[in-house]
């Protein structure tokens, strides 16, 4: 058994995805697993989710104060499913380097051309994508679709349908769900058509907004934004077909839909535009093109509601997680066991050691720029950077009066979320400075802004994480310092989001 990593690209909290389940499995084979969340979280710095398995919620600081005190004997498996966290499996000592290729997005290929063959093992959760993996590298590529967590979601065949549920109106009639983001490749067409020819229905959108637009798709058309995934069953229940409208695209042909498999799983009819993963799952899933077909497939599923319920049920389970897992395991990490040895019991007592929590004092801020340069600008978000020549935006903040930092803080990080990440040929240089005088956050402009003196200044390339930390400790324990300013070289406007101070120190039970 070894240490496990998976790298920055979602939080655990955010929608229950593949990398979390995969990592449950991992775990539940005896391997300590490291989730790394894509953005810090207030809190335990560490924190133990499920037997050996632990998210860490502090990404910098856990590779700044912790991951030099790991057993410098371990087997490290680093496996993740975005190309350009790849480079980053050289900070953790990496026996084994698994790319978990499961989309295929036009932005990511140059990246996962450049990265890819840097893997030593390949799974791919589409035929498609293993086609196209095994034009780049010459080992075996694992085929490995999606799953679902069976006994999460076949409990909702168990439990009676439920009359109504708080966010919506009661309805009598039939009910329609798609569970999953609502995404640019959802076919917005094909949710106005059934809003249309089926007034009498209700349908029912679990999971969050990714897209720009704010489509009218009817009247009986209800958002319920993202839920947790331990509510689903619940909103299942409510339901009486699932449904995956999805348009047919580079992305959605690569796309082995999860939301399949857990729809699935309760027993329900599950009607889907033809996506080529999802042709292989018929006569299990109903599979409609056009709008009027699209229609007409989801009033039969209706009419034919409980028939064939246990088969769907019995074609789900058989691809559960866990079968999926076996796959991992019996072509990837049992050739390479008697190869590496890991101390899994000096390791776990090194993790379970750790009791670093963080608070954040959030930070005011006052954003100037020079092509407004006699202008306050009392309303702009936190920007840095120059995208027009002549245009440089800086970024000032300070505590709030109303703010007190903790008295008991051993670390001080001066943090941001980045929005965006810059590509594989940018560099940003984020430079961090002490403004030498005083402001009035009512009248500050870029003409008078207060200068500053340098503290220092961060490379941003191929960051680990979205959060981007600064060491502050010694200018705001030692030297008091409250103020703060921001500039960069970036070619562009730089939004940061959820400028703060993160002060770092020891649970107090964990001391005594």
């Amino acid at each position: 058994m070894g240490l496990v990593i998976y790298p920055p690209t979602l939080n655990w909290s955010y929608m229950r995805q593949r990398p979390q389940h995969m990592m449950l499995q991992f775990a539940k084979k005896g391997h300590t697993v490291l989730f790394f969340n894509k953005t810090s979280v207030e809190g335990p710095v560490v924190q133990e989710i499920a037997e050996n398995l632990f998210v860490v919620q502090h990404p910098n600081f856990f590779l700044n104060e912790i991951l030099s005190k790991l057993p410098s004997k371990r087997d490290t498996i680093y496996w993740t499913s975005w190309s350009r966290k790849i480079p980053h499996a050289s900070l953790f000592q990496t026996n084994t380097l698994i790319y978990d290729c499961v989309d295929d997005f036009p932005d990511w290929e140059q990246e996962e051309q450049m990265y890819a063959p840097l893997a030593d093992a390949i799974v791919c959760t589409a035929d498609h994508l293993k086609e196209k993996m095994e034009k780049l590298v010459q080992h075996p590529i694992h085929l490995v679709p999606n799953g679902c967590e069976f006994e999460h979601f076949a409990q909702v065949k168990k439990q009676s349908r439920l009359d109504e549920i708080p966010e919506i109106p009661p309805h009598d009639g039939p009910r329609i769900g798609y569970i999953g983001a609502w995404a640019p490749w959802v076919n917005k067409k094909i949710v106005q058509e059934l809003s249309r020819e089926m007034p009498e229905a209700q349908f029912v959108i679990i999971g969050p907004n990714l897209r720009s637009d704010q489509p009218e798709l009817g009247d009986n058309v209800f958002f319920l934004g993202h839920k947790s995934y331990e509510s689903l069953p619940f909103y299942l229940r409510y339901i009486d077909v699932g449904i995956i409208p999805f348009s047919i695209n580079r992305i959605t042909r690569s796309t082995n839909p999860v939301k399949v498999y857990e729809y699935l799983a309760t027993g329900k009819p599950v009607v889907s535009t033809p996506l080529p993963e999802v042709l292989k799952m018929k006569p299990h899933v109903l599979i409609a093109d056009q709008t009027k077909q699209f229609v007409k497939a989801v009033r039969s599923a209706l009419v034919n509601a409980k028939k064939n319920s246990r088969k769907r049920m019995s074609f789900a389970k058989q691809h559960s997680w866990e079968k999926r897992f076996e796959v991992v395991d019996k072509h990837i990490l049992a050739p390479r066991r008697k190869e590496v040895f890991s101390n899994q019991d000096e390791l776990q007592k090194v993790i379970q050691s750790i009791h670093t929590t963080s608070t954040h004092v959030p930070l005011q801020h006052n954003t100037v720029n020079s092509y407004y340069e006699n202008m306050h600008l009392p309303n702009d978000p936190a920007f840095v950077g120059s995208p027009s020549k002549g245009t440089q935006y800086e970024c000032y903040f300070q505590i709030s009066q109303s703010q007190l930092m903790p008295s008991d803080g051993t670390r001080v990080y001066l943090e941001f979320d980045l929005a965006l990440e810059p590509q594989s040929h940018e560099e940003w240089q984020i430079i961090l400075s002490a403004p030498l005088e005083e402001w009035q956050p009512d009248a500050i402009t870029y003409s008078n802004r207060p200068s500053t003196n340098e503290i220092a200044k961060m490379l941003i390339s191929q960051p680990f994480s979205t959060t981007v930390s600064f060491d502050v400790t010694k200018q705001v324990i030692e030297d008091g310092l409250t103020r703060f300013h921001l500039c960069s070289t970036a070619k562009k406007a730089l939004l940061l989001d959820q400028v703060r101070l993160t002060c770092f120190h020891l649970n107090k039970k964990s001391e005594e």
